[in-house]
């Protein structure tokens, strides 16, 4: 099993493959794996910030988690927001092709 493209980056070759290479990111839900506790939320990787950059003008960028609780389960009880700036901030520029 290959482990090496993370769901942000497939949603992100899906969105370019359905519509267009010049179609660009708006918003994106980042949604760890069940943690038993509801304290952190998951972050992009990485890659998937790069790429979160690359196909966006800044996008918005919502972080959460599943979370496991002893009634049941409380889907994103804690919902951050950030920007792709803020999550890739020290990015080199994009190269232009001529």
């Amino acid at each position: 099993m290959d482990l090496s493209v993370c769901a942000e980056r497939h949603a992100i070759n899906n969105m370019q493959y359905a519509e267009t290479e010049a179609t660009k990111l708006d918003v994106i839900l980042i949604v760890g794996p069940v943690p038993d506790t509801d304290e952190t939320v998951t972050t992009p990787c990485g890659a998937c910030r790069h790429a979160i950059h690359q196909f966006s003008d800044n996008a918005t960028v919502f972080c959460s988690n599943f979370v496991r609780q002893a009634d049941g389960w409380t889907m994103f009880p804690t919902i951050e927001r950030y920007t792709a700036e803020e999550l890739y901030s020290h990015h080199r520029s994009h190269p232009t092709w001529e």
